[in-house]
């Protein structure tokens, strides 16, 4: 008969948080530059770790680090969406124990000033990769996006994201079919102010065919 005081271990997951990378494409007319963080994930096999004492199934987090280094040295970072979707590749393809791989970018905007000058901007792009041995889900979305319209309450909102279509019509809908798993926009100002402010996030979720990892 099992004890009754008897534990087990369930999911075993960790990683690796705030991983900034400052990548310059120079061109000879213009500089290009992308400023990411990436946190990690990992869930798999790591039962021994806290049972035995070993840790040799262990990918080190300073290992985690320097792949996301290698693989942004390597690879364009415009969009993100790939670049996620690589790292989750190389954690599962590399180590046969991990069953599944979290990788979330936060993309911190720049808007051009001159080739070579940027200003930091507020908005930010947020991407996110869940993939398994099964297949991936990736996750797109923009966050801290702030809005002013000056007169009239109804207008347009253009997304620069090819997965999201249509437009926001009306300051005081309470949601649009463009929002998935988001809030819906705070407003502030009320209906045919002068000055209208809205805050939003836009969120898509996607699912590319499934990648099958043999090992």
């Amino acid at each position: 008969m099992p004890d009754k005081w008897s534990s087990k271990l369930k999911d075993i997951d960790y990683g690796k948080s705030r991983v900034r990378v400052a990548k310059i494409n120079r061109h000879p007319d213009r500089h290009e530059f992308s400023d990411l963080t990436v946190d990690l994930r990992l869930q798999g096999s790591f039962e021994e770790c806290y049972l035995a004492g070993d840790n040799s199934l262990i990918v080190p987090t300073d290992t985690m680090k320097n792949t996301v280094y290698a693989i942004a040295s390597s690879i364009d970072l415009d969009p993100v969406e790939p670049f996620a979707l690589k790292l989750a590749e190389h954690f599962l393809t590399t180590h046969a124990h991990v069953t599944a791989a979290t990788i979330h970018v936060t993309e911190h905007r720049w808007s051009r000033v001159d080739p070579h000058t940027f200003e930091q901007g507020q908005s930010l792009r947020l991407a996110e990769v869940e993939m398994t041995r099964e297949g991936a889900t990736v996750h797109a979305g923009i966050d801290k996006m702030v809005l002013l319209k000056t007169t009239k309450s109804a207008f347009e909102v253009s997304v620069p994201m090819s997965a999201v279509k249509g437009s926001l019509d009306g300051v005081n809908r309470e949601r649009s079919s463009l929002l998935t798993g988001a809030s819906s926009p705070r407003l502030i100002g009320p209906r045919g102010a002068d000055v209208c402010v809205t805050t939003a996030t836009f969120h898509t979720v996607s699912c590319p065919t499934a990648t099958c990892l043999e090992m």
